[in-house]
């Protein structure tokens, strides 16, 4: 499984301690059948999933995740 990740979800990361950033990356390393995932409603092929009060906006294809966004839960909904 090969995990691709946005310029935005990258920089987002940088600005995380490193013990948060290394919940995520395991978070998301677990993809796509570990965690808390939940189909996004309106938006086909898109998931989030929960990383305490983090959110992964992520899409699969194949064999390949593409990560778009990672912000807290008040923001990622309406930057998405």
């Amino acid at each position: 499984m090969e995990i691709v990740y946005s310029r935005q979800a990258v920089k987002y990361l940088k600005t995380l301690e490193k013990r948060l950033r290394m919940r995520v990356k395991n978070g998301i390393e677990g993809l796509p059948t570990r965690g808390d995932i939940q189909p996004l409603i309106g938006r086909k092929g898109e998931y989030r999933l929960r990383i305490g009060n983090l959110r992964v906006i992520y899409v699969q294809k194949g064999d390949t995740i593409y990560v778009t966004t990672v912000y807290p839960r008040g923001q990622i909904y309406k930057k998405s």
